[in-house]
């Protein structure tokens, strides 16, 4: 029993380190494009819905915006169920590539949302870890090594 513990406590502990470094993978990415990128407006040209395997709806955003009298665009790495075809978004691009661009729409929430999940996760882990057996748990255990 105490074995099984110890590993879905080490599993929990790896999956929430998994989920910081993943979070603050994110921060660095969303931290690099406002720190290089020039943030613009684009316009939504169209969304495209697809069907995932396991029948729900996927929505791409796909955008276009002007630099220096050139239009550059594509598939967005944020959708929102607010967006339309034709309406606005804003976008930071990189100066020397416009093609190299993401969105600037809630650019630190996800990371936020893995760091929040990671601290759950850990949070799950002590309460796991410090918590007394229960009498009924001691008495199976204690039952277990009689014989």
């Amino acid at each position: 029993m105490k074995n099984k513990k110890i590993v879905i406590n080490i599993i929990l502990i790896v999956a929430a380190v998994v989920l910081a470094v993943f979070g603050v993978y994110l921060l660095k990415r969303a931290t690099f494009y406002e720190n290089n990128g020039v943030k613009t407006e684009a316009e939504i040209t169209s969304i495209v819905v697809e069907r995932t395997s396991k029948g729900e709806k996927s929505h791409t955003a796909i955008v276009q915006f002007q630099v220096d009298g050139k239009t550059y665009g594509g598939e967005l790495d944020y959708y929102d169920s607010s967006m339309r075809e034709g309406g606005k978004t804003s976008v930071y691009y990189l100066p020397d590539d416009p093609n190299d661009f993401h969105s600037a729409e809630l650019n630190y929430l996800p990371s936020i949302v893995f760091f929040i999940a990671a601290a759950v996760v850990m949070v799950v882990v002590v309460v796991r870890f410090v918590r007394k057996p229960t009498a009924s748990q001691e008495s199976k255990t204690s039952d277990k090594y009689k014989n």
